[in-house]
């Protein structure tokens, strides 16, 4: 079974970092405010990143190493700006993630159930040097 870290945007613009087996059914969690006391009071949220791991452990892993993150370096990540991020740390490791967009584009590879039939360009919040900054990381 496939595990994956993910990172929503909260309707503040804030970051929130998690990890699941089910992007699609936690994405609706958080959104009945069901997910977490933080985005319970930031809805709607919408998932901008993802990465897949074969283990959970694994997973968890990354889940941690991300939120240790700045607010600037985790929308360097969501921004899929990678020659940057990794000039922000000696030890950066720099794995391929995907974007909400990339993840309903490949939607064909998976069974009907995991299908994610949304609008990509409607869901598109990868543009942080849009929008104002309010210093909050997502961090609990």
């Amino acid at each position: 079974m496939a595990h994956y870290v993910y990172v929503l945007r909260c309707a503040d613009i804030s970051l929130y970092v998690g990890e699941t087996s089910d992007l699609r059914a936690r994405e609706q969690q958080h959104n009945d405010g069901q997910g977490g006391r933080y985005t319970a009071k930031r809805r709607p949220v919408h998932i901008v990143y993802a990465e897949q791991y074969s283990s959970r452990q694994d997973a968890l892993r990354r889940e941690r190493q991300i939120k240790r993150w700045t607010s600037q370096k985790k929308e360097l990540l969501v921004s899929g700006n990678t020659a940057t991020l990794s000039g922000i740390s000696e030890r950066a490791r720099v794995r391929p993630g995907f974007t909400w967009a990339d993840w309903l584009t490949r939607s064909g590879e998976h069974s009907p159930e995991t299908r994610l039939d949304s609008d990509p360009e409607s869901r598109d919040v990868n543009h942080p040097q849009d929008r104002p900054s309010n210093g909050r990381d997502g961090r609990r």
